[in-house]
C-alpha cells in the first residue's frame, strides 16, 4: 500500500488566517519536538517553521546559508537547517521525512509551512474543498530507489506509482513494464554494437 493520509484542511490552531490546506506536524531535531499546524504552500520551494517554535527546537548550528529574494526585491542571507518532519492526518498514521530542510521567519503564529523541497516534492496533494478535506499520498516511494531511472525516463515514475498502486500487480502495470524493457533491450543491443565498434576503433577509422 502506499502511504497516505487525509486531514480536515481547516486547523483551529490556525487562528486568523481562516480555512487553509493544513495537517498536524511534529517538527523534531534531536531530541526536541515541536507539534504545529503544517500548511500546505505549493509555492514555497523551502518549509518555513514560526521562529517562536524553531527557538524550542534549540538548533544551533545550519546546513547552509542561502540568498533569499523577498517579495520587495530584497536580497537577504537566510540560514537553513534541518530537521524531521511528521505529517498526521484524522487517522495515527504518519507521513516521516528526513533531512527537511527548513527556515525559520516569523510568522506570528505557531505553523510550519510546508514548501517543496525534501517534502512536498514527494507527495501528491489533493484537495477537495467542498469537504474540506486534504489528502497526502505518498507516490515516489518506490522511484526513489532507482533515481538514474526516474531522471532519465520520464514515465518511470508513473509506472512505479501504478505499480504500487496495485495489489496484486494489475495487467495493465505489467504490460507498461514489459513493453518498457523490451525497447530497452534493444536499444541497449544497439548501444553494445556501437560500444565494441568504437573499443575496435577508438581513434577512428
Amino acid at each position: 500500500m502506499i502511504p497516505a493520509m487525509e486531514s480536515r484542511s481547516s486547523d483551529p490552531t490556525i487562528g486568523d488566517i481562516g480555512p487553509v490546506p493544513a495537517v498536524r506536524a511534529i517538527v523534531e531535531c534531536g531530541d526536541k519536538s515541536v507539534s504545529c499546524a503544517g500548511v500546505i504552500d505549493t509555492g514555497a520551494d523551502l518549509s518555513i517553521l514560526d521562529e517562536m517554535l524553531f527557538e524550542r527546537l534549540a538548533i544551533q548550528t545550519p546546513l547552509a546559508t542561502i540568498r533569499l529574494r523577498t517579495a520587495g526585491l530584497s536580497d537577504l542571507p537566510m540560514a537553513v537547517y534541518t530537521a524531521t518532519i511528521r505529517l498526521r492526518g484524522e487517522s495515527e498514521d504518519e507521513l516521516v521525512f528526513s533531512d527537511v530542510p527548513v527556515i525559520k521567519s516569523r510568522l506570528e503564529r505557531p505553523v510550519l509551512l510546508l514548501g517543496r523541497r525534501g517534502l512536498l516534492e514527494w507527495l501528491r496533494v489533493e484537495i477537495d474543498f467542498p469537504t474540506g478535506m486534504v489528502s497526502l499520498v505518498r507516490a515516489y516511494d518506490l522511484a526513489r530507489q532507482y533515481p538514474a531511472l526516474t531522471l532519465n525516463l520520464p514515465g518511470f515514475a508513473a509506472v512505479a506509482g501504478l505499480i504500487e498502486k496495485e495489489s496484486p500487480v494489475s495487467r495493465e502495470a505489467v504490460m507498461i513494464v514489459l513493453q518498457t524493457a523490451m525497447a530497452l533491450e534493444g536499444f541497449l543491443d544497439r548501444v553494445i554494437v556501437g560500444v565494441k565498434s568504437w573499443l575496435n576503433h577508438p581513434h577512428g577509422p
